[in-house]
């Protein structure tokens, strides 16, 4: 399951396993870069922004042993870019201080804490703008014992860089150590795997649609136009919409449109007669999304 999610660059990695009473599909994370509040060598502070990604099935056997992967980046400020510059770095990459501090994600599966050392490859440090930096690190294998989820979540971070100069050297004060924290209010769910009896996904819930119609008369084209919306939390419904156009008890027209990104178009062409028309759109649903109707009037005159 490749979630784009977020994950600090160089992050405490949480896994949290919870049983269910009654079980629920899994749910990939919904944040977006996660901020971080760091201080650089000099003590100054500046805000990180970070994505990750991981490996982790969308779901697993109980009992079943998975090891996942994090590929993450960071974004590091142009003002913080701008001194390692200064300090004559080419390049950064993973390294190793003198307390004998690398980069690593902090990991913790039921509470019970450990480290994972992560890879920082060489990375050139730009003229201009941030400093986008990748890392990668392999957890320890995670074997759930009851039904329910695995969490991966995010957390604080330190990150050891060694800098580069052009002709290869360490640049001026390096290597570089940042300490990071998670700022609050944040969302920090990077995965969720699903736990089940036999491994399959659970089914997902269908999302509750609204349809919403417009209708409007080109009385030059002699045509009614109904704009369709299909409102949902994805905003992405799919799939079929009957349309039906009545003036009073009579049926005028019936027609089936195609619906995409929850919008479709309806159009009835040869209306001549006055009156006040209805057109009624159903929607059918899809997989993932429930179905509904909406009402909309037009005055052809």
């Amino acid at each position: 399951m490749k979630l784009k999610s977020s994950l600090a660059l160089l992050g405490t990695l949480a896994v949290t396993t919870t049983a269910l009473t009654a079980l629920a599909a899994p749910a990939g994370a919904a944040s977006g870069a996660l901020a971080y509040a760091c201080k650089d060598p000099l003590n100054r502070d500046f805000t990180f922004t970070v994505e990750a990604d991981t490996n982790a099935p969308a779901a697993v056997k109980v009992g079943q042993s998975f090891t996942p992967t994090v590929t993450a980046k960071v974004t590091v400020p142009s003002a913080l870019r701008e001194t390692l510059a200064g300090l004559g770095a080419a390049t950064v990459e993973g390294g190793t201080n003198a307390a004998g501090e690398s980069t690593s994600f902090g990991f913790a599966v039921d509470g019970a804490a450990g480290q994972l050392p992560a890879t920082v490859p060489v990375t050139p440090v730009p003229a201009s703008g941030d400093l986008v930096v990748p890392a990668t690190a392999v957890g320890t294998a995670i074997t759930p014992a009851a039904v329910g989820t695995v969490k991966l979540t995010a957390g604080n971070f330190t990150a050891v860089l060694a800098g580069k100069t052009t002709s290869g050297g360490a640049s001026t004060l390096s290597p570089y150590k940042v300490t990071c924290t998670l700022n609050p209010g944040q969302d920090a769910t990077v995965d969720t795997v699903a736990v089940t009896a036999d491994g399959t996904v659970p089914p997902t819930a269908a999302q509750e649609t609204t349809t919403k119609v417009k209708a409007s008369y080109a009385k030059k084209a002699k045509k009614i136009v109904a704009t369709v919306k299909v409102g949902s939390d994805d905003k992405a419904a799919t799939g079929k919409a009957k349309v039906l156009v009545k003036l009073g008890k009579k049926t005028v027209k019936k027609l089936t449109v195609s619906v995409k990104g929850g919008k479709a178009r309806a159009v009835v062409k040869n209306v001549t007669k006055p009156g006040t028309y209805k057109v009624t759109v159903s929607y059918a649903g899809d997989d993932t999304h429930e179905k509904s109707k909406g009402k909309a009037t037009v005055k052809v005159s």
